[in-house]
């Protein structure tokens, strides 16, 4: 929707997206598709989309997306235990584990930027894995050696 109330037509996703962010300019929009494990980056003025980088799904479903001021692209991977960073080209930076099965989203914040909250979930855990996972649905922090994007308003545009 357009600043003067029009609904324009803009890009044309063929899988469902379940996280998005806005690059600090504006200019460029983070997408990720869980079903085929895409994050995707979606220019600003251009109906084209490129794959900046893709996960096996046998590591889980991406979960959760963070973005930070090097242009690194953070996400979470339910049912993979894990958090992974990928470089402003999509090559995997690195990739962190983590004490829950169910990552579901997570956001920089702190003094400096540089703590990344994860939020879990635990509702459709099963007992077995609960026990091994006690802090399922409670909140994670991790220092990073970046800082995130801060989220703006402002940032928000079609």
């Amino acid at each position: 929707m357009s600043a003067e109330g029009e609904l324009r037509h803009g890009w044309s996703l063929t899988e469902q997206v379940s996280g998005f962010r806005w690059d600090a300019t504006g200019e460029a929009l983070y997408a990720i598709t869980p079903a085929t494990g895409d994050i995707l980056r979606l220019q600003l003025g251009s109906n084209a989309m490129r794959r900046l980088a893709s996960l096996p799904r046998g590591g889980g479903s991406l979960s959760g997306l963070a973005l930070d001021t090097q242009g690194g692209v953070w996400t979470t991977q339910r049912d993979g235990w894990s958090l992974v960073r990928f470089d402003a080209h999509g090559n995997l930076d690195r990739m962190i584990g983590l004490p829950v099965p169910s990552p579901s989203d997570l956001c920089f914040g702190g003094k400096d930027g540089s703590t990344l909250y994860i939020t879990s979930s635990r509702q459709e855990l099963k007992l077995e894995v609960l026990s091994g996972a006690p802090d399922s649905g409670c909140l994670q922090r991790l220092e990073a050696e970046v800082a995130g994007q801060p989220v703006a308003m402002s940032n928000w545009r079609l």
